[in-house]
């Protein structure tokens, strides 16, 4: 028996989208029963205790169980002592598949949220109505993905050939080699990679066996059991003409040189894919896979690495990673780490949560874990610059757990709330990774320029760059002009090491530009953003206002009647604008190509193919629509056309810029590809996002547009009623997230008005705003208003939602909805004494929007050393809207008989006189403005203080 593994390979290992499975029950590689690992026993335990308390609430006896049982009925089946029945739980969900004995009254059970299935008494199934549970099974059925079952046969002639016959089943000895797999496993990933009509989930399992890492399909094929259903196999299925053909040759499989096709039957055996367009759901990436590319500048070439072994870091945080099962980097990583390895300035622009942090974290930890003698005393290593507070914890956080078994790298964190003392007594314990904000080391190493040296410094990072200089360039200006943080860019003798500069970012920017260019010498500019990679090429849009009739006629207008000289591509929205903008083109002589989600993948590979093989002056025009811009896999546009705007997510008008791709992998900031946006009066939704990306883009946005984009995203705000005004809005009176925050950004009368009653919704669908109850621990409810859906199943259901909790004012982040209970009606009448106290004027302290830890901790600090028995909380109220009100101050008072009450300290003096807050005189005055704006002009009958500045 061969066994293929992929780590010998070199091949990807391990997708970011594995999740580590237990395989409860196999029948074939096409119905495998598994649960994912994470979470299971707590749902498990969640899930029994429901039961349990529904079957003492029923009060069953065993007189309830005398219930003629039908196949499928949903059952609870209970373990009794005094029988001898190996029930995996007292009390667990079933569902009856058959009648095992007639006569003695006995059933086959199956109990989905073990996958397994029992003969039981039927004395221990008691019949319940269906719906009664409404938590998702904790098991499921999975098939695997791309392949098709064979068997092989030896033929002898001249020399032997062995031949694969095509088979609807599985053989008995590939089921059972696929179960002697699985059972050697030491740990089992499963990637999904498509569904069918019925949800059921297909794809590809990972099997760590004897420290290798093998694919399941690949293997399987390897020991001929099965074939994969490559191109030659798709066009029996799609093309009559293959039909009377009994051989298929596969070109590229090794030894296996013939397909043996016995009938369409035979392939038609594989699970039935629900799917008007099959072949492009099931057997080709999905967008979100495709989504995953990255523009790379650079002189020097790098070799991307596949899998974390690759990148050879040291050996205890190999071992870190081993404990994390994380066997394969990231995309954007990929690409860094062997750059960052090789001592190469690093440029590196990507969206949130994709990895950059621990792509300079990683390979700078292992260098400096490889020295074999570490400095002593006050001389980093490494110096990495934060943007805020929060991700200088989060990234020396990050430094301390995979530099954990390195006892001898120092790291240490700096940023506002730190005294000078207490950061110089750590540095003189030893510093040779040191994380902080601009302004904080600028202003300790103003007062304290002795104690810390950069000459020996070898690795500069700037995280969240666009953002450090845009706030914080006056604070960078010092720490590079007068305290010479990057003197060693050049090596003056072999004793100095050389700087290497990282810079990692979310937005690609002018200034980020500048810098780039005069502080970092033939930088590897990574750009894992389809938006940020254009506009790091400059390319220059065109933005058209026009009505809906007219659009066709601007099109022809822009294209011209010359001969297609560029490559040209026209984006619409769906299937019908793509047919009806084909057939005016087609009016006035031009030459098309249709692509759209009707089609199947056949006949998108022949799109793909004549488009590939045009040629300059007799270029078709492509008219496509969205969802088949993966499938079609083309970045070579010249010309691109937005006929129309995606109405539901900015990620689908960002991957359009994909098709223009390889125009700037050799341009920068010239690119001389032309983009073209259409507005009608039917996209007034998308008018602010194409705006702000037009604004990206470099082109200058008139007053009137920019009105016209105010007054739609305020209108679009005022929508959402059920939200509750953004936190941001509440705290500073401004939202530095405005254009991506899900919560309100306005006041509405309506809605607002000062109340401690409950704006009650109750609703049996799961809805923002609404009320319910959440179990909180066992026979204790809370109840709990949604404040936003975090995540939504595959049929855009809610799935996780963000919940406050209305009797004690906690926030819950996750909740999966399931835990959610109708509130009763006798609830609805009880009012809340909870309310939100915000503090005005106020702002964090060096710029940042968010208040770090060390100015939470002094604020529990102050109230605990304060406010007791003897002494109350008191402060003038500036404005009250909903269960929200906005103080002055907050001061602590004691009362003394006989004379005025002693005021023992005031909360606002404390926050500035310790340096963790700023004055913020626009916050109130942006309430109020927002209050106006929104209809209201007085509270209890009290006039808002309007001023000049307001209006």
């Amino acid at each position: 028996m061969s066994m293929s593994s992929k780590k010998s390979s070199g091949e990807s290992i391990i997708p970011d989208s594995a999740v580590v499975v237990k395989v409860t029950s196999v029948i074939s590689p096409f119905h495998i029963r598994i649960y994912q690992k994470e979470s299971y026993s707590k749902k498990l335990d969640e899930l029994s205790g429901k039961i349990q308390k529904y079957m003492k609430r029923k009060k069953f006896d065993d007189s309830s169980t005398h219930t003629e049982v039908h196949l499928l009925d949903p059952v609870i089946v209970r373990t009794k002592i005094d029988k001898d029945v190996h029930s995996p739980a007292w009390w667990c969900r079933g569902i009856i598949t058959n009648p095992s004995d007639v006569e003695n009254i006995q059933y086959n059970v199956f109990l989905p949220d073990y996958g397994i299935s029992l003969v039981l008494p039927s004395d221990n199934c008691v019949v319940t109505p269906r719906h009664t549970f409404s938590d998702e099974y904790l098991t499921f059925s999975v098939g695997l993905h791309n392949v098709i079952p064979a068997v092989t046969e030896l033929t002898v002639k001249d020399d032997q050939q062995i031949t694969l016959i095509l088979q609807s089943e599985w053989s008995a000895a590939a089921i059972q080699f696929t179960k002697d797999l699985l059972v050697a496993s030491q740990c089992i990933y499963f990637d999904s990679c498509a569904f069918d009509g019925e949800n059921k989930q297909y794809g590809e399992f990972y099997l760590l066996i004897d420290d290798e890492i093998i694919s399941l399909s690949e293997t399987l094929v390897s020991n001929l059991f099965a074939v994969y259903l490559d191109n030659d196999l798709l066009r029996v299925i799609d093309d009559p003409k293959y039909n009377d053909k009994s051989q298929i040759v596969h070109f590229d499989n090794g030894n296996i040189e013939i397909y043996k096709k016995t009938d369409a039957n035979v392939i038609n055996g594989k699970p039935n894919l629900k799917t008007h367009n099959k072949h492009k759901r099931i057997f080709r990436n999905t967008i979100e896979k495709d989504l995953q590319k990255i523009l790379i500048k650079s002189n020097v070439k790098c070799a991307q690495f596949k899998a974390v072994a690759d990148a050879r870091f040291a050996f205890g945080i190999h071992q870190v990673l081993n404990s994390k099962y994380i066997t394969r980097p990231k995309l954007i990583q990929s690409y860094i780490w062997p750059a960052i390895a090789k001592g190469l300035n690093v440029v590196a622009i990507s969206p949130p949560d994709s990895g950059k942090t621990l792509g300079y974290v990683l390979p700078i930890a292992s260098i400096i874990a490889s020295y074999e003698t570490l400095p002593k005393g006050t001389e980093p290593l490494a110096l990495i610059l934060c943007s805020s507070s929060s991700e200088v914890f989060c990234a020396r956080a990050l430094f301390m757990e995979y530099l954990q078994h390195y006892q001898n790298v120092k790291v240490l964190a700096g940023s506002h709330g730190i005294s000078d003392k207490s950061f110089a007594a750590q540095v003189y314990n030893g510093c040779h990774i040191l994380v902080a904000t601009p302004p904080f080391l600028a202003r300790f190493l103003t007062r304290n320029r002795k104690i810390l040296k950069f000459h020996k410094l070898c690795h500069l990072v700037l995280d969240g760059a666009d953002i450090i200089l845009d706030k914080h360039f006056t604070s960078l200006g010092e720490l590079f002009k007068i305290h010479d943080v990057i003197h060693n860019r050049d090596r003056h003798d072999l004793d100095t090491p050389l700087l290497q500069i990282v810079t990692v970012s979310r937005h690609w920017t002018s200034i980020l530009r500048k810098f780039v260019m005069t502080s970092m010498d033939d930088p590897y500019t990574c750009i894992g953003s389809f938006m940020e990679a254009a506009v790091y090429a400059g390319i220059k849009p065109t933005l058209c206002m026009i009505k809906l009739q007219n659009k066709t006629l601007k099109v022809l207008q822009y294209i011209g009647d010359q001969p297609i000289v560029r490559r040209t591509m026209i984006i619409c929205n769906d299937t019908d604008e793509v047919i009806k903008l084909d057939e005016f083109l087609q009016k006035h002589s031009l030459t098309t190509l249709l692509a759209h989600g009707n089609m199947t993948g056949f006949q998108l590979d022949g799109i793909k193919e004549l488009w590939n093989i045009s040629i300059p002056g007799r270029y078709p025009i492509l008219i496509c629509t969205d969802e088949v811009l993966p499938d079609l896999e083309i970045s070579n546009i010249q010309h691109l056309i937005h006929y129309s705007i995606p109405r539901s997510t900015k990620s689908k008008f960002y991957y359009r810029f994909s098709t223009l791709m390889d125009n700037w992998k050799t341009s920068s900031g010239n690119s001389t590809c032309e983009l073209i946006i259409l507005l009608d009066e039917t996209s007034e939704l998308q008018i602010s996002g194409v705006v702000d990306t037009m604004e990206k883009l470099g082109m200058k946005v008139s007053v009137d547009l920019r009105n016209t984009v105010e007054r739609v995203a305020y209108f679009l705000d005022m929508q959402k009623k059920e939200y509750a005004i953004c936190e941001f809005i509440k705290s500073l009176g401004s939202c530095p997230k405005k254009n991506s925050c899900r919560y309100r950004h306005c006041v509405l009368r309506e809605t607002d008005v000062p109340t401690t009653e409950i704006s009650m919704r109750i609703s049996r669908t799961i809805n923002v705003g609404g009320i319910y109850t959440l179990e909180h621990t066992v026979d204790s409810f809370q109840r709990v208003q949604i404040l936003d859906i975090v995540e939504k199943d595959k049929e855009d259901m809610p799935n996780v939602a963000s919940v406050r909790c209305i009797d004690s004012g906690e926030r819950i982040s996750r909740v999966r909805v399931s835990r959610l209970l109708e509130i009763p009606e006798e609830l609805e009448i009880w009012s809340s004494n909870i309310v939100e106290v915000f503090i005005t004027n106020l702002a964090p302290f060096d710029l940042e929007y968010v208040w770090n830890r060390h100015a939470e901790n002094m604020v529990h600090k102050w109230l605990k050393e304060y406010l007791n028995s003897t002494s109350y909380a008191c402060g003038k109220v500036q404005l009250c809207l909903g269960n929200t009100i906005w103080l002055n101050t907050l001061e602590i008072r004691t009362k003394l008989i006989g004379y005025p009450d002693l005021v023992c300290s005031n909360l606002k003096t404390v926050l500035l006189e310790e340096q963790q807050a700023l004055e913020n005189n626009n916050h109130l005055h942006s309430l109020y403005a927002l209050c106006k704006a929104g209809g209201l002009t007085s509270i209890n009958g009290k006039k808002l203080p309007w001023t000049e500045q307001v209006n």
